[in-house]
């Protein structure tokens, strides 16, 4: 008989007790929050703060996108090419310069030997007239 009274205390305990489903639906928040549900190695962070990986990098404001952030591997590559750029940029450049010098030497030849040949008078001057 006691048996039987122990079981029927038992039972009516774990009536009472409440199930899980019942549990999780009890969970409640403070007013203007909500509630979340965290899997393993997820972590909180506060609403005004920008949550990022354990392994991410900070920059300077200057360097982040719309969003405040940039993948470092994102950053490498672009400085990379950039730097390719400017690479290419300064051997544009170069090339430039060099190619305006010696149009420059060209256009004085070209003056200087116009000249040479507007004035001779003779074949003997016209040979005098270097032509590069």
């Amino acid at each position: 008989m006691r048996a039987v009274i122990l079981l029927a205390c038992c039972l009516t305990a774990l009536s009472l007790a409440p199930s899980r489903s019942e549990a999780q639906q009890a969970f409640s928040c403070p007013w203007g929050t909500d509630g979340a549900c965290l899997d393993f190695g997820d972590k909180v962070c506060d609403r005004t703060a920008k949550c990022v990986d354990e392994d991410a990098v900070c920059f300077s404001s200057n360097t982040c996108n719309f969003s405040g952030f940039v993948c470092k591997s994102d950053l490498d590559e672009a400085v990379r090419k950039h730097d390719d750029l400017v690479d290419e940029y300064n051997d544009l450049l170069n090339n430039y310069r060099e190619m305006s010098r010696r149009a420059d030497t060209l256009r004085e030849d070209l003056i200087e030997v116009g000249d040479c040949l507007a004035t001779a008078q003779t074949l003997d001057d016209f040979r005098e007239c270097h032509v590069p």
